[in-house]
């Protein structure tokens, strides 16, 4: 049986890895950005519009949405995405992850509230969160990524 290419490992925060959401709009892409360094030999494509870059160690430090804004659907946050219990403030490795590893097992949704984002990789629920920097947090059910929340209202301008 293959590894569940989504299962995470909850590892000591570092301020180098914390990520904080951006939306470019010279790009028109929603970008996840560290201060590590840019070496990113791990990481994938999830459907075609979203890539996770991971560092040597696995550990995800950059992520872009290839989806103009303009496109994003109107649709409210589910309620299973936007309440689970927070596990605290963590940076993620994913040792499984690769784009051959996710091959048409996910599907990238989009969901939007007045202050809040939701990336869904297959699902609408989560059992729990976690804070991955200023305004982003990484959606879990159990030890498998769900998706991201984006919280823009915590977001330095």
């Amino acid at each position: 049986m293959n590894p569940d290419p989504f299962s995470v490992e909850l590892l000591q925060p570092r301020p180098d890895l914390d990520l904080s959401p951006r939306y470019d709009e010279r790009l028109d892409i929603l970008l996840f950005e560290s201060q590590a360094p840019s070496n990113w030999p791990h990481g994938g494509s999830v459907d075609g519009v979203f890539t996770l870059d991971l560092d040597p160690d696995r550990r995800l430090v950059h992520a872009e949405l290839i989806w103009p804004r303009h496109r994003w659907p109107d649709e409210p946050v589910p309620v299973g995405l936007r309440t689970p219990q927070s596990q605290g403030r963590h940076a993620l490795r994913m040792p499984h992850f690769s784009s051959a590893s996710v091959r048409d097992a996910a599907t990238v949704r989009l969901f939007q509230s007045l202050q809040d984002t939701a990336i869904s990789l297959n699902g609408t629920r989560a059992d729990s969160r976690v804070t991955l920097g200023l305004g982003v947090e990484a959606l879990l059910l159990r030890e498998t990524l769900v998706g991201f929340a984006i919280r823009w209202n915590s977001v330095r301008p």
